[in-house]
């Protein structure tokens, strides 16, 4: 049950992580057609890079955080004495 509540909110964060990477990734694809062979390779790179960093997101950090085990709140208190 724990299990499907952090998927369906894993699921939910997909679309703002995405069209935000994306919309970085049609910035630096942008300065790739530029004239200048220094800025156009900075593009290329940095579209590739922003490109692997989304597809590792998708599908490395959001199944991992959603099968991890949440913090207890009894285990964050802090005890006096």
């Amino acid at each position: 049950a724990k299990a499907r509540v952090w998927l369906d909110a894993g699921a939910g964060a997909v679309p703002p992580v995405a069209s935000a990477r994306l919309t970085a990734v049609a910035g630096c694809g942008s300065v790739g057609f530029a004239n200048n062979p220094s800025w156009r390779g900075l593009g290329i790179a940095g579209a590739i890079g922003l490109s692997w960093s989304l597809w590792a997101t998708i599908f490395f950090t959001l199944p991992a955080a959603a099968i991890a085990e949440p913090k207890r709140e009894e285990s964050s208190r802090i005890v006096p004495g």
